[in-house]
């Protein structure tokens, strides 16, 4: 039997792609054991489906790969999704970050809608069926996978990045394409913690600032900004914040911290709070900012030297106090390997990305987090894995 379709990789990419096209003569082949084990999980099993407002909004949200992929991100969008999602009976809701989730917040609905349209539209779902091999064959292709082989007119790849290798995105499949002479950018994970040199917070593991501003760069061409949450872990930076940032901030990259980004003058009321208070420097500054007591002590700590946050208030510099609260610099010690997507992947000077067809192999799609696409977190990489998905289906 030669197959319409062939699609590589269960995951949401995948899915999307069989979920959307109706054909009796094609297949989807996963190699894990179960589909959509990535997608259930995201999200922390809620799926951030999408994230709200207009799709023009979301281009800056991929770095320098927004502007290629915008045609494919316009014509299929996050109003598309939603209401495909809501016709199908999966009710949808924006949080107060705007960010899209199924109002059961439940991954599980939407995979397993995605999974019954796949079936309806005629498609075969294999899994177990890890891909080794493809070979271009005339007007064909022959996917090997260690059982079988099958042949298609048409393979789409949807095999994700690197991130999660036990849901079977390790990146074997990347291997293979290089071999088909299709060129594949340097993998990393990104969306990940940060692990600074000299990292003074590990006994504060739990504690978030709701709204922290990390930068990175020395100029204005090399400068990245984001403003969200932040969490102290007992071992790293990690929250919103910081993920986003990860992408720029490689080992030995300085960023800084502003904890307190919406106070207009942090020097002007601390000076005034101490001349009016008699309580310690922990306090004065925990109660002026409205900063956790203990974090309130590491940083007075810090910035007295070796003396206690209660010590004497001889010698303690307010101004360094400040420059601790609104420009905290660390040099990245290790960007974390656990990340959440994939930075890198099949270059897009490889495809046309109005329909993500590689130009120079025919037949051959690749879609989703396979692409040297990534973005930041609230959605953004999903959406993208619709987009590339529906535009390949197209």
């Amino acid at each position: 039997m030669i197959y319409d379709y062939i699609v590589i990789g269960g995951g949401a990419s995948g899915l999307m792609f069989a979920s959307q096209l109706k054909n009796n003569k094609s297949l989807l082949l996963e190699g894990s054991p179960s589909f959509g084990t990535k997608l259930l999980i995201s999200g922390g099993g809620h799926c951030n489906i999408t994230h709200g407002g207009s799709i023009k909004d979301f281009v800056d949200c991929y770095g320098e790969a927004g502007r290629r992929i915008r045609t494919c991100l316009y014509k299929h969008s996050n109003l598309e999704l939603i209401k495909l999602l809501e016709d199908n009976g999966i009710a949808t809701y924006a949080n107060e970050e705007n960010k899209i989730f199924p109002v059961s917040m439940r991954a599980r609905d939407i995979l397993d809608l995605l999974i019954s349209r796949a079936k309806a539209n005629g498609w075969s779902l294999h899994a177990n069926a890890k891909v080794k091999a493809i070979t271009e064959q005339g007007e064909t292709i022959l996917v090997h996978t260690e059982d079988e082989t099958y042949e298609a007119r048409r393979v789409v790849i949807a095999t994700g990045g690197i991130t999660y290798p036990k849901t079977g995105s390790d990146g074997s499949m990347f291997e293979i394409l290089k071999s088909l002479g299709i060129e594949v950018t340097e993998l990393h994970s990104v969306l990940a913690p940060l692990t600074p040199e000299g990292y003074p917070y590990g006994e504060l593991a739990g504690i978030a600032f709701p709204d922290a501003v990390v930068t990175t760069g020395t100029t204005k061409k090399d400068r990245h900004t984001f403003r969200d949450a932040l969490l102290f872990t007992h071992k790293d930076l990690s929250g919103p914040a910081i993920l986003n940032i990860s992408r720029y901030t490689p080992e030995g990259t300085e960023f800084s911290i502003n904890y307190i980004p919406d106070v207009e003058d942090p020097f002007k009321e601390l000076v005034a709070a101490v001349a009016s208070s008699h309580a310690n420097y922990a306090n004065i500054v925990a109660d002026t900012f409205g900063v956790p007591k203990r974090f309130a002590e590491i940083i007075v700590s810090r910035a007295q030297g070796t003396r206690k946050a209660t010590a004497s208030r001889d010698g303690i510099s307010l101004k360094c106090i400040v420059e601790l609260l609104t420009n905290d610099r660390f040099i990245v010690k290790e960007r974390g390997d656990n990340g959440m997507v994939t930075m890198g992947g099949v270059s897009l000077k490889e495809i046309s990305t109005s329909t993500m067809e590689l130009k120079n192999h025919p037949g051959i799609y690749v879609i989703g987090e396979a692409l040297d696409v990534d973005g930041i977190t609230g959605g953004y990489n999903l959406q993208f894995a619709y987009s590339s998905a529906m535009a390949a289906s197209s």
